[in-house]
Order: structure tokens, then C-alpha cells, then sequence
């Protein structure tokens, strides 16, 4: 995972955050504020922003019973001009659900994200059943598979659905080791023939030459 991935897939935060994790993660923008101003009211900015920087940083909803740390309510707040929050969830901050998914629809046309569609599970998992020939376990290709969405600017899935392509994927190079043949073995009785024709062997001139050297040798005139 790389530094700038270092959220990515993440469904919940760590109960403490960096001041410079949040400076780099979790600001809103300029563009961010301006356009949280024009579509919503001041009581409902501070909530849609939260979404905002955690689907930015994460690639996926936040869930709706993680707790967010305080220096990002804080942070988030100072820039809307909102009194700050000490303490807050999607649960305490969305009393009806038709309002958190209205919102979060917004947050993901706002960053230009799109669904997974069944096209591009597809082509994910034919990536990872070629990276499965190199990986060593499953959080390698859970890890590539939340890189090769947020890149796309794809929402991420559950950790379930990510977990059984992974394990789909190793399943797939497991069962090419066990087709391919061995290296020792031949693959056919052609190229085996092939490979025993192709150890020279001696010539009946070259034996009647050395038993003439060893009988020259042995005449009696040259004992």
C-alpha cells in the first residue's frame, strides 16, 4: 500500500488521527465549501462534508455506526464557519436513512464516482487471477483490487465481496500449477525423441580408430 493510498478501502477511521494525516487527508477544499454553501443549508454542511473527505480519502461510504475522530469534526467545522462538533456518526448525524443516502448520492456525483458495474468486476478479477501467479496472500490482492477501483474512481465494495475474489483468484492459479506438467517431465514423445537424438553419439570410425590406437599400443614392437 502506498502513502497515498494509505486510507483506501478503509470503512472506518482509527479512534485518534494525525494533524498531519487530516491536513492530508480529510480539508475540505475551497471548490468544497463553495459548493456545499450553494446546495445545502448551514445546519446540513457539516455532515455532507464529513461524507465528502471520507469518501475522497476512502474510495467507500463511511459506516454508519464508525465514530469520527475529533480533529476532523473540528477541521471540517473551522472551514464551514460551523460550530464544532465534540463528538459524532453517520447514526447520530443522520437520523433518517432516506437523508444519508440522498447526501451520499450527491457526495459521489459531486467526486465523480461511479457504481461498479458487472464489466469491470470482470476485467478486476481477470487482474487479479494474473496477479495471484506472484502474491503471497490474500490482503496482497484484497489491497490491489481497492487500488485498481479508487483509481478508476470506482466505489469500493464490502471487504466480503473483495475477499471472495481474492480467494476466486488464488483458486485460478492453483488450478493452472496443477495442469501445467512438471519441468522434468516431456511434454510429448516427439520432443522426447528429439531431446534423446540430440546426444551425439560416437561414429563406428571414431570406435574402430581409438580400438586401432589401443591396439597399436599394445603391439608387442612397442612393449
Amino acid at each position: 500500500m502506498t502513502f497515498a493510498h494509505r486510507y483506501v478501502g478503509a470503512d472506518s477511521l482509527p479512534a485518534r488521527l494525525s494533524e498531519f494525516d487530516v491536513e492530508q487527508y480529510f480539508t475540505l477544499t475551497k471548490a468544497d465549501v463553495l459548493a456545499l454553501g450553494e446546495r445545502f443549508r448551514a445546519d446540513r454542511r457539516v455532515p455532507v462534508a464529513i461524507l465528502l473527505v471520507y469518501l475522497r480519502a476512502s474510495g467507500r461510504p463511511l459506516d454508519r455506526v464508525a465514530v469520527v475522530p475529533k480533529n476532523p469534526l473540528r477541521t471540517v467545522s473551522n472551514a464551514l464557519g460551523a460550530p464544532p462538533l465534540t463528538i459524532a456518526s453517520l447514526r447520530s448525524l443522520y437520523q433518517r436513512r432516506p437523508t444519508l443516502y440522498e447526501h451520499q448520492r450527491w457526495v459521489k456525483d459531486y467526486l465523480g464516482l461511479q457504481d461498479l458495474d458487472d464489466t469491470k468486476a470482470i476485467e478486476l478479477q481477470e487482474v487479479l487471477a494474473v496477479a495471484s501467479d506472484q502474491a503471497a496472500h490474500l490482503d496482497d490482492l484484497i489491497g490491489m483490487a481497492r487500488s485498481w477501483l479508487y483509481e478508476r474512481r470506482i466505489l469500493i465494495p464490502g471487504f466480503r465481496r473483495l475477499v471472495d475474489w481474492a480467494r476466486d483468484a488464488f483458486a485460478v492459479a492453483e488450478s493452472r500449477m496443477l495442469a501445467a506438467p512438471p519441468p522434468w517431465s516431456c511434454r510429448s514423445t516427439t520432443s522426447c525423441a528429439m531431446s534423446s537424438s540430440s546426444i551425439p553419439t560416437p561414429s563406428p570410425q571414431c570406435a574402430l580408430h581409438r580400438h586401432g590406437e589401443l591396439d597399436s599400443a599394445n603391439m608387442p614392437g612397442n612393449l
